[in-house]
């Protein structure tokens, strides 16, 4: 048995940014929470970011494996990801991580629009909540 190991972190589901405490065996997410010693959230996250760790794992929710290669699809634009799937979270859930990991990473921002599903109090693009379609691109 690989041995836990908690790493303090931050959600990237939204611009919040919220504190997280994520804690990992092998590669397996096995327990988020909130980071009650980060000055900005204290501890708060919403029940997304406290899932998101069972995002990763989800076998029914893509028709895809873990590091199949995935295209995700919103009425703005497509990116392209790695899958990463979990068993404990709701069928039909999608997490694209916001921000840059590198050449070949999937871009969210790909996925909206800076003219359209803006906040009308501040203007801002939807992040998260909008309706996306993902399929294998080999299917299995």
């Amino acid at each position: 048995m690989a041995p836990r190991v908690t790493t303090p972190t931050f959600c990237r589901l939204c611009p919040a940014f919220c504190g997280m405490l994520v804690t990992v065996e092998g590669d397996r997410v096995v327990a988020v929470v909130g980071d009650t010693e980060n000055p900005v959230s204290r501890g708060d996250t919403c029940s997304k970011g406290r899932a998101s760790g069972d995002l990763h794992h989800h076998p029914q929710r893509l028709g895809a494996a873990d590091g199949d290669e995935v295209e995700i699809t919103s009425a703005h634009g497509t990116t392209t990801a790695r899958a990463e799937v979990s068993t404990t979270i709701r069928p039909g859930a999608v997490s694209v991580p916001h921000g840059f990991d590198g050449v070949g990473a999937p871009n969210v921002n790909a996925l909206t629009s800076d003219t359209a599903d803006c906040d009308p109090r501040t203007g801002m693009p939807r992040y998260s909540g909008f309706p996306v379609r993902v399929r294998a691109l080999a299917p299995r």
